[in-house]
C-alpha cells in the first residue's frame, strides 16, 4: 500500500487536532483511537461503527463524556466521523500543511513507538505530538530526562550554577528538557549543545512561531541537533493560556525536575506544582537568603524538594550510582594566564554583577588601574557589561 507523504501525514495530523478542538473531545477520549491506530492513513478511514466501538472500550469510567449512554456515545462517535470526513477541512489542512513543509514536521500518535512513553502517565497525556528534529528515538533510549527550568531574568549566580549543573547532567548522560523561553531555559539548551548534549524544547505554540524571536537561531539549531516539541500543530500562537499546559508536559517528560533560580512567585513555581503531582522529584537551587531572586527556590525546599548543589544529587537519585567524570573546563587556545590582579577582579565578580564603582571598592588599588583592567578583561572576553554593570562570561567563570 502507498505510503502518504510527509505533507499528506502533516496535513491528517492538522486535520485531527482541529476536529478534536471544534468537538472538545478530551485527550483521554482521543486517546482511545490514537492508542489502537498510531497510524493516521488508518485513523482517516474508520467509519462510525468503529469509532463507537473504540470510545465504548473503556467502562471504568462513570464520567467519560462517551460512555453516559448508547445515544449521546453514538451522538458524538456521528458528529466525530462527519467532521473527520469533512473534505473542506481536510483541504485546509493540507494548504497548511504545505506552508509548514520546510519545518519537517513529523506528527506522532500516542501509540507510535516513537511517543515519550512518560506521558503515558499523565490523566491529560495529549493524543498527538508534532514535533521537529531527528534524534527522538535516539533519546527515548537514554536515561534520565531532567527538566531544567528558571526565572527568566537570572542573576550570574543563576547563570552561573545553570551552566555547571547542565554541563556536569550532559556528562553523566542525562537529557537535558526546557522550554525554550527566555533566561534559565535558554542558557540551558544553550549550554546542552554546546557540550555536545541531548535536548528537548517544548513549546506552547505551533512551530511556524520562533518564541521568543530572539532564539530564532537556537530553534534552527536545536532542529538540527536536538528536539522540539508541541502539543499544536502550525498555525497556533503562543498566547498565554498555551503555557500553563505546556508546563504539564515540561514536568511530565522527565524523572526529575531542577530549578535553578526563581523567586516567591515564579511562573517556573507551576511547572513543580505540575511535576508533584506527577510524583515526579523535584530539585532547588539553594541561593543568598539576601538575595529574592531564590526566594521561590527556597519555598521549594521547604516544602520537600531536594537540595541541589551539584548534578550527580539528581543522578544518584535517578539510580545511576555509577563514578561519574565531571568536565573540566579546557583552557581557551591561545589565551595566557591570567596575572593575580586581573583574577582577583574575577574572583570580586563571581557571584553577583557589579558597577564600576562597587569593583573598585572591593579591589584595594587605585581606581584608575582597576578601571584600566576592567576594559582588558572586557576587551579579552572575560567580562561582559549590561546597564552599567559588569559581569562574568562562560570564559571568565571557567577561569577562576
Amino acid at each position: 500500500m502507498k505510503q502518504p507523504s510527509d505533507t499528506m501525514n502533516l496535513a491528517m495530523a492538522i486535520h485531527l487536532t482541529f476536529c478534536q478542538r471544534t468537538l472538545n473531545i478530551r485527550h483521554a477520549d482521543l486517546r482511545k483511537l490514537t492508542d489502537f491506530y498510531p497510524d493516521l492513513s488508518q485513523l482517516m478511514k474508520l467509519d462510525q461503527d468503529a469509532i463507537i466501538q473504540l470510545l465504548t472500550g473503556d467502562k471504568d469510567s462513570q464520567a467519560d463524556a462517551f460512555s453516559d449512554d448508547t445515544w449521546r456515545i453514538k451522538a458524538r462517535a456521528e458528529s466525530f466521523h462527519q467532521i473527520l470526513h469533512d473534505q473542506v477541512r481536510q483541504r485546509e489542512a493540507i494548504v497548511l500543511a504545505r506552508q509548514s513543509a520546510h519545518l519537517a514536521i513529523t506528527p506522532v500518535l500516542s501509540g507510535d513507538p516513537c511517543f515519550p512513553t512518560a506521558l503515558h502517565d499523565l490523566n491529560t497525556c495529549p493524543a498527538l505530538l508534532y514535533v521537529r528534529g531527528s534524534r527522538l528515538p535516539q533519546m527515548l533510549q537514554t536515561d534520565p530526562w531532567v527538566t531544567v527550568i528558571g526565572t527568566r531574568r537570572p542573576t550570574v549566580y543563576g547563570q552561573k550554577v545553570t551552566r555547571k549543573i547542565v554541563s556536569d547532567l550532559c556528562q553523566g548522560g542525562a537529557v537535558i528538557v526546557s522550554g525554550l523561553a527566555r533566561g534559565i531555559d535558554t542558557l540551558a539548551h544553550q549550554t546542552a549543545l554546546k557540550n555536545q548534549g541531548l535536548t528537548v524544547g517544548v513549546i506552547a505554540s505551533g512551530h511556524d512561531f520562533d518564541y521568543p524571536p530572539e532564539n530564532a537561531d537556537m530553534i534552527a539549531e536545536m532542529a538540527c541537533h536536538g528536539v522540539i516539541i508541541s502539543e499544536h500543530p502550525p498555525g497556533v500562537p503562543p498566547v498565554r493560556q498555551n503555557f500553563p499546559a505546556r508546563n504539564r508536559l515540561l514536568s511530565g517528560l522527565s524523572k526529575a525536575v531542577a530549578v535553578m533560580e526563581a523567586a516567591q512567585k515564579s511562573g517556573t513555581l507551576i511547572t513543580t506544582t505540575y511535576a508533584a503531582d506527577q510524583n515526579r522529584d523535584v530539585f532547588a537551587v539553594p541561593g543568598s537568603i539576601l538575595d529574592q531572586a531564590s526566594a521561590g527556590c527556597h519555598q521549594l525546599i521547604r516544602d520537600g524538594a531536594h537540595v541541589l548543589e551539584s548534578a550527580e544529587d539528581i543522578l544518584l537519585m535517578c539510580g545511576l550510582e555509577r563514578q561519574i567524570t565531571w568536565l573540566t573546563p579546557a583552557q581557551q587556545p591561545g589565551s595566557a594566564p591570567l596575572t593575580r590582579d586581573l583574577a582577583l577582579i574575577l574572583q570580586v565578580a563571581r557571584i553577583h554583577d557589579l558597577t564600576m564603582d562597587e569593583i573598585i571598592a572591593e579591589i584595594p588599588a587605585p581606581a584608575q588601574e582597576t578601571i584600566a583592567r576592567v576594559a582588558l578583561l572586557e576587551l579579552q572576553g572575560y567580562l561582559t557589561q549590561n546597564r552599567g554593570r559588569f559581569a562574568l562570561t562562560e570564559l571568565g567563570d571557567s577561569s577562576i
